[in-house]
C-alpha cells in the first residue's frame, strides 16, 4: 500500500515537492515493505503523510493500520478526521462509532462524530428543517402563537433536528 499510494498522490505534485516527501518518508516506507504486518509501521507513515498534507495517502496507510489493529480507537478516531477531510462522511462515521464502541467515555471522538453528522447529507437536511421552523410567521413554526418565542421554536427545532439520531423534543426515541 505504502509505495502505490505515494505514486497515486504525488503525481498531483511538483517535482520537487514529491522528492522531499520521497525523502521524508523513504525509511517509513520501508519499514512497512519489511513488517507488512506491523500496524505501527503503517500508523507512523500515515501521520508523516498527513503531516506533509498528503492526506488521502496518510488515510490509506492509516486504513491500513486499522485492519492490521482493530482495537485501536485512537487511530480509528484519527483515521474519521482524515475520512472527513478528504470526502468519506459514510466511512468517518463508521469510524467513529467504532472508536466510541471501544472507548464510551472519548468526549473528543463525540465531538468528531457531532462535526461528522452535522456536515452529513442527513445533518444537512435536518438543518434546513430546523431554519425553517425557527422562522417567524413559517407555517412550520409552532410558535406562531398571539406571542411566539424563541425557546419554543428552538426546542421543537432541536428536536426535529435531534429525531433521526434517537431523540425527539418529546424525551423519547424517534
Amino acid at each position: 500500500v505504502a509505495l502505490g499510494a505515494l505514486a497515486n498522490f504525488a503525481s498531483a505534485q511538483s517535482p520537487e515537492q514529491k522528492r522531499r516527501v520521497d525523502d521524508a518518508t523513504w525509511d517509513l516506507r520501508r519499514a512497512v515493505a519489511l513488517a507488512p504486518r506491523d500496524a505501527n509501521a503503517y500508523h507512523e507513515l500515515s501521520l508523516a503523510y498527513r503531516e506533509w498534507k498528503f492526506l488521502r495517502a496518510a488515510s490509506e496507510e492509516l486504513r491500513t493500520a486499522v485492519m492490521l489493529a482493530p482495537a485501536e480507537p485512537e487511530w480509528r478516531r484519527e483515521l474519521g478526521m482524515l475520512l472527513q477531510r478528504v470526502g468519506g462522511p459514510a466511512e468517518a462515521l463508521e469510524q467513529y462509532h467504532a472508536s466510541l464502541k471501544l472507548r464510551p467515555s472519548h468526549g473528543e471522538t463525540y465531538f468528531n462524530l457531532g462535526n461528522a453528522l452535522h456536515d452529513s447529507e442527513q445533518g444537512k437536511k435536518r438543518q434546513a428543517q430546523v431554519s425553517e421552523i425557527l422562522v417567524p410567521g413559517s407555517p412550520k413554526n409552532v410558535c406562531n402563537s398571539a406571542k411566539p418565542t424563541y425557546g419554543a421554536s428552538l426546542s421543537a427545532g432541536i428536536g426535529v433536528l435531534a429525531s433521526p439520531y434517537g431523540q425527539s423534543n418529546e424525551g423519547g426515541t424517534g
